[in-house]
């Protein structure tokens, strides 16, 4: 995003804080099929919408991979980051993922 145009910053997160807060099939599907110990609430209530691009994302490790370095490693510099249980439960999905596709990226 532009530094030169702030306006379009409050414009863009207005138009997010309208989005309805729901969760999408896929990530209700994905919530159903993580072991019962992974039910990401903090995620799911906090963030919904970021738990619905993880779904969508879901079956491309590379891009679900690019997705979680995004949400996971500040670049910026001027991120407020997420609560360490929204982090720890980013963390515990990501490190899923890689179990489940046997620890590569494709």
């Amino acid at each position: 995003m532009p530094m030169g145009n702030p306006g379009r910053r409050a414009s863009d997160q207005s138009i997010r804080s309208r989005l309805p807060a729901i969760l999408s099939d896929h990530a209700v599907g994905l919530l159903q099929a993580l072991p019962h110990e992974m039910r990401l609430p903090e995620l799911r209530r906090a963030f919904p919408r970021i738990l619905n691009h993880i779904a969508a994302l879901w079956d491309d490790p590379r891009a679900l991979h690019r997705y979680f370095d995004t949400l996971l490693i500040d670049t910026r510099g001027s991120r407020q980051g997420f609560s360490f249980g929204v982090v720890a439960e980013l963390s515990e999905l990501r490190a899923y993922h890689l179990r489940i596709i046997g620890g590569g990226r494709s």
